[in-house]
């Protein structure tokens, strides 16, 4: 079943796939009169599965299994240290797509932003496709925000101090 993709990471030499858990049957696609995003199911127990692949060949350079997450905007991506550095804003499930349907944000609901800063550390060589590397989020800071923005002109794909975006 495909994921639900919306953005990807990037750094020099890598693009960083993200698989979240939210899941669709295409054949829901094609026969479902639901709204195309009620049509993904979260199956947390797929957990996460983030794909490296290296711009210069087109091949897989890594592949990690992460806990089930969910995130709309990838922040950045960058080499460090034999890794691919993820940063990205995580929640713990896709709940939030029903926080922003439209009914919802009409009715005068305050959205609950629960996106939290999250790390992802991919070690680049020994993982395989077959035998995914076991990684786990590393969270880097409690405040909770989302459309994140980093320097992009002068940091992306490469290390970054600030992140800032929208919040309460």
């Amino acid at each position: 079943e495909p994921a639900y993709m919306h953005s990807f990471g990037m750094s020099e030499y890598y693009l960083v796939l993200m698989e979240f858990p939210l899941r669709v049957n295409p054949l829901r696609l094609a026969l479902s009169s639901e709204p195309f995003i009620r049509r993904y199911r979260w199956q947390p127990e797929r957990g996460t599965v983030i794909t490296v692949i290296d711009k210069r060949s087109g091949g897989i350079a890594a592949r990690a299994q992460a806990p089930p997450c969910f995130a709309f905007h990838h922040i950045n991506a960058f080499e460090e240290d034999g890794n691919i550095v993820l940063d990205l804003l995580c929640y713990r499930d896709a709940g939030i797509i029903e926080e922003l349907r439209l009914a919802r944000l009409r009715s005068g609901h305050a959205v609950k932003p629960v996106g939290q800063l999250t790390r992802f550390r991919v070690p680049l060589g020994g993982s395989t496709v077959d035998q995914p590397t076991t990684i786990d989020p590393m969270r880097l800071g409690a405040i909770e925000f989302e459309l994140p923005r980093i320097d992009y002109e002068r940091r992306a794909g490469r290390k970054h101090r600030l992140v800032w975006g929208t919040g309460q």
